[in-house]
């Protein structure tokens, strides 16, 4: 099962307690489909996760899990907030670390 985003602009919002947040997605039959991040409404910065870079900027290629955030120093609770800036995002669902 998975959620699938039909039109630009769409996206998805969490708020969670971990180090990491991952989440798997995939891109429908339009292809790679890129997104924007923020953490706490903000460019994610150091606490990126290998999957977006420091601005938020990522792009989902494949149908696997993308790590969004690694947060460095002390864990606290955060909202991380995905932008699909294309159409056809699948998301599937969140895993935390």
């Amino acid at each position: 099962e998975f959620v699938e985003g039909a039109d630009t602009g769409g996206g998805l919002a969490m708020r969670f307690e971990a180090r990491d947040a991952n989440l798997v997605l995939g891109a429908g039959a339009s292809g790679p489909v890129r997104f924007r991040l923020t953490l706490d409404g903000q460019p994610p910065g150091r606490h990126h996760g290998t999957d977006v870079d420091a601005d938020g900027n990522g792009v989902v290629d494949a149908t696997r899990l993308y790590q969004l955030v690694r947060q460095s120093g002390a864990v606290k609770a955060r909202t991380v907030e995905i932008r699909f800036l294309d159409s056809g995002a699948r998301g599937y669902a969140f895993t935390f670390g």
